[in-house]
């Protein structure tokens, strides 16, 4: 299947708590939780952690309203699988692949 809409996402922030990714991204004021896939891969030399998360839009946010503080995405561990069928467990490093916007928009 090809996704008609995919585009790594500009992150504002994030942090992790207690097994809980939050990731802040922009909004124009209809974005969803759901218009959102996270992409993890084992990332340590022989497999296995530290894992490397990667955030993709899958739907646009066309909307006009002004959002400056964004939304906040939770994801727990159990969210982050890998093609593997793992996933990060407490202790393993995680790695989140952020974009940074330069300049104008």
């Amino acid at each position: 299947m090809v996704e008609a809409y995919r585009q790594e996402e500009k992150l504002l922030g994030m942090e992790l708590i207690n097994g809980v990714l939050k990731i802040r991204v922009q909004s124009g004021g209809c974005t969803k939780s759901d218009h959102f896939r996270l992409e993890t891969y084992e990332a340590g030399l022989q497999a296995g952690p530290p894992y490397l998360v990667v955030l993709y839009r899958t739907e646009p946010d066309n909307c006009g309203e002004i959002v400056p503080e964004g939304l906040l995405l939770e994801f727990k561990f159990e969210d982050m699988i890998t093609e593997e069928g793992t996933f990060p467990k407490p202790g393993d490093g995680i790695i989140v692949e952020n974009i940074f916007t330069v300049g104008a928009v």
